[in-house]
């Protein structure tokens, strides 16, 4: 179990690495063709010039890849944050309107110390959500339950 990143940072993070990946590709592209017209003048010995260019510009271009593939995948994750981002806000409006702090204390003794009422609490209110909204992800459930149990027990 992964630790749950928001969509927005999904996103950040992906369309940073497609950047990167396409400019040290695109710049060393360049130099690499530089280097093979003779214009770039490069410190390998002249056997071994057009091997160390040819495995540079392998390189380079594998990075261009890796950039544009990571752009696809920065465009797929942006069409998923409005969409668990809307998601998010019907689960905790609904939440918040629906169940009470005492619907979330069943099964919970008085004896309880306060480290189990607070894993039983959350316990609770996954279950809840799951039996309403079907299995989520669990990075995510844990997300959304952990920002429940502040909402309702923040104050204690």
């Amino acid at each position: 179990m992964g630790i749950y990143k928001k969509p927005e940072e999904r996103y950040e993070e992906t369309r940073s690495s497609a950047y990167t990946f396409l400019i040290v590709g695109g710049i060393g592209l360049i130099l690499d063709l530089l280097g093979f017209a003779g214009i770039l003048p490069l410190p390998f010995g002249r056997e071994s010039n057009t091997l160390m260019l040819s495995v540079m510009g392998i390189l380079f271009v594998a990075c261009v890849i890796f950039g544009v593939y990571s752009m696809k995948s920065a465009k797929k994750i942006s069409e998923q944050v409005v969409s668990e981002n809307a998601q998010t806000e019907e689960i905790l409006t609904w939440f918040q309107k629906t169940i009470t702090a005492d619907a979330l204390e069943a099964g919970i003794d008085a004896d309880f110390s306060e480290e189990e009422r607070y894993f039983k609490r959350l316990e609770n209110i996954k279950d809840v959500i799951n039996r309403s909204y079907g299995e989520l992800e669990e990075s995510y459930l844990d997300k959304l339950a952990d920002d429940l149990y502040l909402i309702f027990f923040s104050e204690e």
